[in-house]
């Protein structure tokens, strides 16, 4: 079985240490300065975000660090619709393709007074020329749309509240990362993207800034190497 490494702290303290990385697939943080959008968050975890990052994530201030890390550059970002145009404006100056793909939530937060139900998560893929690209899978790999089925379990299981299906990180990861590949999640959450690298024998390295998901990502990996040495 392959490594899985993870710690917790900033990534930003932890980018120099790590090994060649193929491919970022992370959920980071999303604005909230916006005023009704994206997915309700916990109070403590909304908190410490805050903490760290200020009221709004910027992820600008991250994406130039990642860009170094991945070469040639291969990455997603879940996002809401409020920071899509941020990371394609940064994708557009660095002159990468980059695509939008979408995720259809089953089950949304109920919210839809004067607005559309929240039934939609952005995924931006960016990827420079020469990025790994699996062309080899089944025809629904490659579609722009994701259905979760079944629905997400993991939300309830797990204390981060907004935790990834973990099939949809799998199907990303093949698409996008060879085999004897590594992966890196900067904001590890509750460590569904090492969850799928283990499954799929790929190694995987996470960061994760706040501590109270530590227990999180013990559970969902019973062998995976906690407060791992990235050297």
């Amino acid at each position: 079985m392959t490594k899985q490494i993870w710690e917790i702290g900033d990534c930003r303290n932890h980018l120099k240490r790590l090994p060649k990385i193929d491919l970022i697939c992370t959920d980071p943080p999303f604005n909230f300065s916006t005023h009704g959008q994206g997915i309700m968050r916990k109070r403590d975890y909304l908190d410490t975000i805050q903490e760290g990052f200020g009221s709004d994530f910027d992820p600008l201030i991250y994406l130039d660090l990642f860009y170094d890390l991945v070469d040639p550059f291969n990455a997603y970002f879940f996002c809401n619709k409020t920071l899509v145009p941020v990371y394609l404006e940064w994708a557009a100056k660095k002159d990468l393709s980059w695509d939008i793909l979408t995720w259809i939530k089953p089950n949304p937060t109920p919210l839809h007074n004067n607005h559309y139900l929240p039934d939609i998560e952005y995924i931006i893929f960016m990827k420079a020329m020469g990025a790994y690209w699996n062309p080899s899978l089944k025809f629904d790999y490659y579609r722009k749309w994701i259905i979760e089925d079944p629905p997400n379990r993991y939300k309830t299981i797990y204390n981060h509240p907004s935790a990834k299906p973990v099939n949809i990180i799998k199907k990303l990861i093949l698409v996008s990362c060879p085999s004897n590949g590594r992966v890196y999640d900067p904001f590890l959450g509750s460590g569904a993207t090492l969850q799928a690298c283990n499954e799929l024998d790929i190694e995987g390295y996470g960061t994760e800034i706040n501590p109270i998901y530590e227990p999180d990502i013990k559970k969902r990996l019973k062998n995976i190497k906690p407060l791992g040495d990235y050297a």
